[in-house]
């Protein structure tokens, strides 16, 4: 089967066609074709993870060349922006652990308010709760494991709103998706995680 038919749009196969020429010809043209095009969204969600222009921009660099060195790991069963930004994400958590940054509060991904603007990152920590001091000292690396454990199509609807900070009719033209199924995933998909954390911090 052509592994475009997994690919839900035109935007997505085209990337796929370039990945190929890219891994399999070692194409200049076509990993330039992809920076291009990726560069600034991917720096735009590194600078609001980090609200460091420098580290955003070290990061973006950093996510391009570990994607590129592993191309032949991605698997066209989803869209090649997808498996870039996740990388971008895991590799921008790895920076906040060692960094024994603070990052997101999972209790707001739980909220059942779907239309509410979704904080900046990192959040500040105030008078911090038990829950949250567990969350304050492996935060980064809590959230990498949480979204890792969530099913594909899930992790998706967490990085495209969470970590892009996509609107709902952006994310609705990423995945081909009717709006309502777009909300219905990202609702199910933050209830999903809030509950992976709490199993999380109920076996402390």
């Amino acid at each position: 089967m052509d592994a475009n038919t997994h690919l839900a749009t035109e935007k997505a196969q085209r990337d796929y066609q370039l990945v190929c020429q890219a891994r399999e010809h070692n194409d200049q043209s076509a990993y330039t074709l992809l920076m291009n095009t990726y560069r600034d969204p991917l720096y735009k969600m590194l600078l609001k993870m980090t609200e460091n222009p420098a580290d955003a921009d070290d990061l973006t660099l950093e996510a391009f060349g570990k994607a590129f060195n592993s191309l032949h790991l991605y698997n066209p069963t989803g869209a090649f922006s997808t498996w870039l930004f996740t990388i971008a994400a895991n590799n921008c958590l790895d920076h906040f652990r060692k960094q024994h940054i603070q990052f997101i509060s999972l209790g707001d991904l739980s909220s059942s308010d779907e239309e509410e603007t979704p904080s900046e990152y990192p959040l500040p920590a105030a008078a911090p709760t038990p829950e949250e001091e567990f969350m304050s000292g492996e935060r980064a690396a809590l959230v990498r494991r949480l979204i890792g454990k969530l099913q594909p199509d899930y992790a998706e609807m967490i990085q495209m709103r969470y970590f892009e900070e996509l609107t709902y009719d952006e994310m609705v033209e990423r995945t081909g998706l009717p709006m309502g199924t777009v909300k219905s995933k990202l609702l199910r998909a933050r209830a999903r995680l809030a509950e992976l954390a709490q199993h999380e911090i109920n076996s402390l």
